[in-house]
């Protein structure tokens, strides 16, 4: 199997062509299954220079500066892989069991050139993101944290903090993933600043700003388009 590296100005390329890490390959897709139902998705990312912290964004950084925080290249570890099963036992989501195959699925080495972010309470794991490098623009992977921290929002501050990373690197855009029509499950991701994020038009295909106007329309415009194809 041909192992060559999904990162740099590549990565770059795959992500603003609507395209996402799953394991240790890249895929695309416009439709997902999910509590027995199917709803479209659409690509969402951050524009970096345009984003403005609101009071809600400010208050989550301003409440937690009290955790310490560490950035490295990705290194699972038992304490990481602990936390995870604890979280995800933790939600009513779909979730692979072990960190290890969310991220490789068996594949013996990282194609991708992925970073942690961990952060501390004193000297506890209590939240940890992963996300992966290109030359402009960084992919948010995953975001899990200890339960019994939920009221501080760790979720949406690792978010802020792989904006704030990709920022002081100079990068452009930050790829949370994807948003549903009709699954609010996913909506989270437009959280670092509504007004910074922009959603992919795979018909033209282009990236737009979003709004839930603009989602609107283009579900209706891929339930036209469906509809013709039966």
């Amino acid at each position: 199997m041909d192992l060559y590296p999904f990162q740099g100005i590549l990565l770059d390329k795959l992500l603003e062509a609507g395209n996402y890490r799953m394991h240790q390959q890249v895929f695309t897709t416009d439709m997902i299954f999910m509590d027995d139902a199917v709803f479209d998705v659409y690509w969402l990312r951050i524009a970096l220079p345009k984003i403005r912290y609101s009071k809600s964004q400010l208050k989550i950084l301003q409440t937690n500066k009290r955790f310490r925080i560490e950035i490295a290249p990705l290194l699972v570890t038992k304490e990481m892989e602990e936390l995870y099963w604890n979280y995800r036992n933790s939600i009513q989501f779909e979730h692979v069991h072990d960190l290890n195959d969310y991220l490789s699925d068996g594949t013996p080495i990282n194609r991708f050139e992925s970073k942690q972010i961990c952060i501390y309470d004193d000297k506890k794991l209590i939240a940890v993101g992963i996300f992966d490098k290109g030359t402009k623009s960084i992919a948010g992977i995953i975001n899990f944290f200890d339960p019994s921290y939920k009221k501080y929002s760790l979720g949406k501050q690792l978010m802020l903090l792989k904006c704030e990373y990709a920022i002081a690197n100079q990068m452009a855009f930050y790829y949370p993933g994807y948003i549903a029509v009709g699954y609010t499950k996913f909506d989270y991701k437009v959280f670092p600043n509504i007004e910074a994020v922009e959603i992919l038009d795979t018909m033209k295909p282009d990236w737009c700003s979003y709004s839930a106007e603009k989602l609107a329309s283009l579900h209706t415009r891929f339930e036209w388009y469906m509809n013709q194809m039966q």
